[in-house]
């Protein structure tokens, strides 16, 4: 079966057929409803898209791990990364729009965004902390600044 969607995502119809199939259809013992089509592309889809955000996940770590050679600061931004993409999940959420391969590339390369805009500040906050007289004089604010502003 087949069927044009208006006004209505591909998610929300499967459930839709799913809920009133269970209500209405009561098949004999050993038969079963298969779902494909796109719905099963998109499922499939999703499934190796969540395999790449977690081996991105690991490499961005093992990545933190030579460069800082330490596992709680490589662990925190990591943390932060995760956070990140939760922030982006529920950005889809409070926009209304469904999750989709655009947008779990989007959550995918937040990871390394945030990351690489980390490893930067961080290493900045180092090399301050080497050539000043202080804490004070190395602040991640300061780190962060010159991030934002490398004139300075």
């Amino acid at each position: 079966m087949t069927a044009r969607l208006e006004n209505l995502d591909l998610d929300r119809a499967i459930r839709d057929i799913e809920q009133t199939l269970d209500q209405k259809l009561m098949l004999p013992p050993g038969y079963y409803i298969v779902y494909g089509g796109t719905w099963a592309q998109q499922q499939s889809s999703f499934r190796e898209l969540l395999m790449i955000l977690l081996s991105a996940v690991v490499l961005v770590l093992s990545v933190l791990l030579f460069l800082f050679r330490d596992f709680h600061i490589s662990l925190l931004i990591i943390f932060i990364s995760i956070m990140g993409t939760a922030g982006s999940i529920w950005a889809l959420y409070l926009t209304g729009i469904q999750l989709n391969v655009s947008s779990y590339t989007g959550i995918i390369m937040i990871v390394g965004i945030i990351a690489e805009n980390v490893i930067f500040t961080v290493n900045q906050f180092r090399v301050n902390m080497l050539s000043s007289k202080g804490i004070m004089d190395a602040s991640i604010r300061y780190a962060i600044s010159l991030r934002i502003c490398p004139n300075l």
